[in-house]
């Protein structure tokens, strides 16, 4: 049986909410200026002057809440 998960389930929630953290609180460096723009209009805090995006946490879990239910019942290829 070939393995399809590198996390079990109970590490998972510890790392996502580290991630969570680093989005909101360090954020990503972004050089491209049309892109701090949309992501601004999506809801994160901007710095254009240091090219630095943070996500709001709520923003992030909407957006991945957004992602399951389009996701739902979709099967990889390679397991169908």
């Amino acid at each position: 049986m070939f393995q399809t998960s590198l996390l079990k389930s109970e590490q998972i929630e510890p790392l996502a909410e580290g991630v969570l953290q680093v989005l909101a609180r360090v954020g990503v460096l972004c050089e491209n200026e049309e892109m701090c723009r949309a992501l601004r209009e999506w809801g994160a805090e901007v710095d254009f002057a240091a090219q630095r995006v943070r996500f709001p946490r709520r923003q992030v879990e909407a957006f991945v809440e957004q992602l399951r239910r389009e996701d739902a019942g979709r099967q990889p290829e390679w397991g169908t």
